[in-house]
């Protein structure tokens, strides 16, 4: 684990009703999301190449075409590397709410070369009414704020990504990858019911495979 900034978190204890952040879960996403913006330019940039080609070498990445990504902010990992690959298509995320309001909250997709619009925050999104659901994918990219090894993912506290793959549960095996610096690393993060297990995580420094998906050569 990255050591560079002093005084390591050890554990996450995170309680409460579904979505509350509690003192000690805020103080948690604060510390980590710190580490990772005071990265520099060049670790960002790093990271970002090394993220890419951890990601080649992995075989259930190999084998997919419709690759559900992210666009990067507050210091997440940018995937620019790795979506300059020609042989995948790449998706974005959509608020599901704002387009269609009935199905509450979640997450569509649309390619990655449509027209981009901020969303309400801040995010790039594509505008485009030929959107995917998480289940039309076949390889799904997660940007989180902190991980345990375990495939245990801390996010920014909106909710999409858990209702939208805890809707997927039941439905497809689709290959999860969580997407983080080195340094958001904790111990554990504690197993709340709605949680659902990333099936791995790729930071700069390795691809660490938490579940039983095939591996392919890792250099």
């Amino acid at each position: 684990m990255n050591r560079w900034v002093q005084g390591p978190i050890r554990t996450a204890a995170i309680w409460g009703p579904y979505l509350e952040m509690t003192p000690s879960q805020q103080t948690l996403r604060g510390q980590l999301r710190q580490r990772r913006q005071l990265l520099s330019r060049s670790s960002q940039h790093r990271a970002s190449f090394l993220v890419a080609q951890h990601l080649k070498h992995y075989l259930p990445y190999q084998r997919a075409h419709r690759i559900g990504v992210y666009s990067a902010t507050d210091g997440e990992v940018d995937l620019s590397w790795l979506t300059r690959d020609t042989s995948k298509q790449f998706y974005l995320p959509v608020l599901q709410e704002c387009v269609r309001p009935w199905k509450g909250k979640g997450l569509l997709f649309g390619k990655t070369s449509d027209r981009l619009m901020s969303n309400q925050y801040g995010i790039p999104e594509p505008q485009t009414k030929r959107l995917l659901g998480v289940s039309d994918l076949d390889f799904l990219l997660v940007p989180l704020v902190g991980f345990d090894r375990s495939g245990q993912r801390l996010g920014m506290g909106g909710g999409y990504y858990d209702r939208t793959l805890s809707a997927l549960r039941c439905w497809k095996a689709l290959p999860k990858i969580g997407v983080a610096h080195s340094a958001q690393e904790v111990d554990a993060l504690l197993v709340k019911p709605w949680d659902v297990q990333l099936d791995g995580i790729v930071t700069d420094n390795e691809l660490i495979s938490t579940r039983n998906l095939t591996l392919g050569p890792q250099h």
